[in-house]
């Protein structure tokens, strides 16, 4: 099983939201500095982080604010893999690639399947 390209965005979104309910909006520390090669990234302040762990620890109807956390990766796994992952997932949505019309195009090879616990023949 492979996952790759994984990107975690809208930090800026969640934590502004996070402070609608008492529009606490000025209180917010966090902001978008550059690194070494100029790239953005957002990081998140002491004032935000302290109210985010704070309301985690409220349960699911203060933390709500994380559904607004997004991710995405490129997952590669065996088809038994995908029929638990489509049982239990929250909040998702798949693009894949069709079986039916994909599944020739490629040779079979031992590392399209998982075999852990599983004797060699």
């Amino acid at each position: 099983m492979r996952f790759e390209n994984t990107e975690v965005f809208n930090f800026e979104g969640a934590l502004r939201g996070l402070r609608n309910p008492k529009d606490s909006w000025h209180l917010s520390d966090s902001r978008y500095i550059h690194d070494s090669c100029d790239k953005p990234f957002y990081e998140i302040g002491k004032n935000d982080l302290n109210l985010a762990q704070r309301m985690i620890k409220g349960g699911s109807t203060h933390s709500k604010y994380m559904r607004q956390i997004f991710v995405s990766v490129d997952i590669t796994a065996p088809r038994y893999w995908w029929s638990e992952f489509d049982t239990y997932k929250i909040g998702t949505t798949a693009n894949s690639s069709s079986t039916m019309h994909k599944l020739t195009a490629y040779p079979m090879i031992k590392e399209m399947f998982e075999s852990d616990g599983i004797k060699e023949l």
